[in-house]
């Protein structure tokens, strides 16, 4: 009687999956296995879910189930306290209700026994199933158990009583898919919003429903139009959309199309020459400055002014989209009538503007690409008389300034060689350099010069290798390490800065380490040796008066000097001098300073960021350049990304790129240090470096892009950068129209990236200067024999390697 009433609950369970309801799990446990743990167990029904738990999986004829619709191949069994459970996780039931459990169980003795079922439901324990079984040792089935509703369901299966063994199979749980909603509203793209060209707008809603629109704003019904194709907007309307299925009607949409047709220029200077309204987009457009005439801003085409209200801007923010107008130019700057601004968005700048390099001739040659910039004017001099700066070293022409009221402070002096920044504006006697702030101007004989830190001894080999002598000895004598020279200047890493200090009494004739001990010559050989007085044989040094090196007293023929092949510092006869193996100059005294160093191939790309200032005349083995941006083929694609440069001072903590000169780059510091690494026009510093130690699946720079092996190249997980350099962001890149006159580019993807061409060829009777403004003749006199560096030809800046 047991027998029948448990199989009209298998005949109840299978009345229960209606037409309406779907199988979400099931799990036969075929085609089974002989006592197999469920963690070895690899034949499940669903191999999405996790299968763990202390029971196993079986199939002996004596306990396969015999009931309807078994699977009749396998079964999960619990026979002992040790194998007593079953765990299913990550069964999906997102997307239907009414969820219902059902399983076939048996026992395998004549004894009441008890299962425990436990249900969890997105992480958290819903319910517990605990059914008593009466002693039977025929299969049945039970459930429907009902099932919270969720996403993720865990169950858990264990038999509660030990010793008295289980059997379980067909697991299936069955659910109700979720209805579809009420139809969602119609979808418009483009969204509503100005536009300089017809639009050609699509609606999408759900596959089943159908689209009715206005084109006046009024209410669309089933009686409006239908939509069947995309609808193309050639004037201003405000369009209504309504989506109907079975479901019933979806809220309306609507949206405004504001139309403007007009015709779209490249850049800036097609903008000053047209006579009509037409749309100018901009990519890289920089605040840098707003007054009473409004908002001036920087482009790399050029510069032009903008109604005060045309946008919410500030000193310093990015102008990205496009404008609508008509240009009106007077006192030589670019205004904007009838203008619409409502193509523009507005970003806060991570970086203060980055000034065009100009001088004074430039702007006098070609005021439009100039006016509304702003511009770094280098060796500069001021006429008080005249209220105009001039260059230091050619005077002939003039630009008029204007100030900021700190220059009428009476304790402001103009410096008598500067450098000065400002935007070129106009008014009605001509153009003028506006100077916001006294910061703007920069004393080139007070800068913040770096301070001496000591004194190092230097000898120089015959390949112009400088290196410093250790104030210890090692096996008397002195070991050396490499250093730079700048002007006179040592230059060192801070970490061996201490190992290379010297005290030195030009009266006296002492060299003394920073302990105080007396270097002198060793009683006899080559050697060297420390003493605490000046009592010992030698212990006094002469330096040479023509050459400044230091020779011993106790032998006038002797000095310091560094052997090649022993790679360190000895008491040498001075006719070594010059030989293969010896250095070409004797040690010297020279101020030393901290900085950086680091080991470069020429004609190799790179980059480095220091947490110091560099000034002019403070580096060597490189030229230095910032990100302009990055320019796009027709299908939008980042193609490569342009330079500016080269420059004269590095500011503390932000990135460069680097080109190499020679074999080692020098940086001799100045001014106080900064904590962090900046970021400027998708360049992003480091000092620290970034995955130093390899991780492989480090994805700090995964998708961004490294010089490697000369190449601008996209960075994979576990990608590096070391100490002192940077990567590119190129999502941060501004993105320009075009690329301006003079700059360099980088092409991305290339096997072997180099500078590519400028904008415009040389031509044979294009002068040709230095970019410190030296003429050096025409083009087809000079480009046979210049040597490697950057020069201005024509007024592109080009690089010879």
């Amino acid at each position: 009687m047991k027998r029948g009433l448990l199989f009209l609950g298998v005949i109840f369970a299978f009345m229960l999956k209606t037409a309406a309801q779907v199988t979400v799990y099931q799990e036969g446990f075929g085609p089974g296995a002989s006592a197999t743990n469920i963690t070895d167990y690899q034949d499940w029904d669903c191999k999405s879910c996790i299968y763990t738990g202390s029971g196993r999986i079986g199939n002996g004829q004596t306990h396969i189930c015999d009931l309807p619709e078994s699977s009749g191949k396998g079964y999960a069994y619990f026979s002992s306290a040790t194998i007593n459970d079953l765990i299913i996780e990550q069964i999906n039931i997102s997307g239907f209700h009414d969820l219902y459990l059902t399983y076939n169980l048996k026992k395998a003795q004549v004894y009441d026994g008890k299962l425990s079922i436990e249900v969890w439901v997105d992480n958290k324990k819903i319910v517990s199933y605990n059914p008593t079984l009466s002693y039977t040792n025929a299969w049945f089935s039970s459930g429907p158990h009902k099932i919270p509703e969720g996403k993720d369901l865990k169950l858990r299966f264990s038999n509660a009583v030990a010793d008295k063994a289980m059997y379980l199979d067909d697991l299936k749980i069955f659910g109700v898919p979720d209805a579809p909603q009420v139809s969602e509203k119609p979808v418009f793209t483009p969204v509503s919003g100005y536009y300089t060209a017809p639009v050609e707008l699509t609606l999408t809603a759900a596959e089943d429903a159908r689209i009715y629109y206005t084109l006046d704003g009024t209410q669309p019904t089933e009686t409006s139009l239908l939509y069947q194709a995309p609808i193309t907007l050639n004037q201003t309307v405000t369009v209504s959309a309504v989506a109907i299925s079975e479901a019933g009607s979806s809220e309306v949409s609507t949206a405004h199309y504001d139309i403007d047709p007009v015709t779209t220029v490249s850049d800036l200077s097609a903008f000053r020459d047209t006579s009509e309204r037409v749309r100018l987009d901009l990519s890289d457009a920089r605040v840098v400055d707003v007054d009473s005439e409004g908002i001036w801003v920087h482009t790399p085409d050029g510069g032009l002014l903008l109604p005060k209200d045309a946008v919410d801007a500030g000193m310093g923010d990015i102008l990205t989209g496009f404008l609508v107008g008509k240009p009106a130019v007077q006192y030589g700057v670019v205004h904007v009538e009838e203008g619409v601004f409502r193509g523009l968005s507005v970003a806060a700048g991570t970086s203060a503007p980055t000034p065009r390099i100009a001088t004074v001739h430039d702007v006098t040659l070609q005021p439009d690409g100039y006016t509304s910039c702003l511009l770094q004017f280098d060796e500069m001099k001021y006429h008080p008389e005249l209220g105009e700066i001039a260059s230091v070293e050619d005077g002939s022409e003039t630009l008029r300034i204007k100030t900021g009221d700190w220059s009428l402070d009476e304790n402001w002096i103009w410096p008598a060689r500067m450098c000065v920044r400002g935007v070129l504006k106009g008014d009605e006697a001509g153009l003028y350099l506006w100077i916001a702030e006294a910061s703007q101007v920069v004393d080139l004989e007070q800068q913040d010069l770096a301070e001496s830190v000591g004194t190092a001894l230097v000898v120089t080999d015959a390949g112009a290798i400088y290196y410093a002598a250790h104030s210890s000895l090692k096996n008397n004598v002195l070991p050396c390490t490499q250093v730079a020279v700048l002007q006179g200047r040592a230059v060192a890493s801070e970490e061996a800065i201490p190992d290379l200090l010297w005290k030195v009494d030009l009266d006296k004739g002492y060299l003394r380490n920073p302990s105080g001990e007396y270097l002198c010559p060793a009683e006899s050989g080559v050697g060297l040796q420390f003493s605490s007085t000046v009592s010992t044989k030698g212990s006094r040094w002469t330096k040479d008066a023509k050459q400044g090196y230091w020779k011993s007293n106790n032998n006038t023929e002797r000095a310091l000097i560094r052997s090649n092949e022993q790679k360190d510092i000895r008491n040498y006869a001075l006719s070594n001098v010059g030989q293969e193996n010896y250095s070409e100059i004797p040690a010297v005294d020279m101020p030393l300073y901290k900085g950086y160093l680091r080991t470069l191939n020429p004609g190799r790309w790179g980059t480095v960021c220091v947490p110091y200032g560099i000034q002019s005349g403070d580096k060597a083995g490189a030229l230095f350049f910032e990100i302009a941006g990055r320019l796009e083929d027709e299908d939008g694609v980042v193609r490569s990304v342009v330079l500016s440069g080269p420059l004269d001072r590095l500011e503390a903590g932000m990135p460069y790129v680097i080109y190499g000169e020679s074999s080692q780059l020098a940086l001799l510091y100045s001014g106080e240090p900064v904590a962090e690494a900046f970021s400027h026009n998708g360049l992003q510093g480091t000092f620290q470096g970034v995955n130093t130690d390899k991780v492989s699946d480090d994805a700090t720079l995964q998708g961004k892009y490294v010089f490697s092996g000369n190449q601008l190249r996209r960075c994979a997980a576990g990608s590096s950068v070391g100490e002192n350099k940077a990567y590119v962001d190129l999502e941060k890149v501004p993105l320009l129209s075009r690329q301006p006159e003079g700059s360099l580019r980088i092409t991305l993807y290339q096997e072997e990236t180099g500078v590519e061409q400028p904008v415009r060829e040389q031509h044979d009777d294009m002068p040709v200067f230095t970019v410190q403004g030296v003429y050096l003749g025409a083009w087809a006199q000079c480009r046979t024999h210049l040597p490697k560096g950057v020069y201005i030809v024509g007024k592109q800046k080009i690089i010879i390697k």
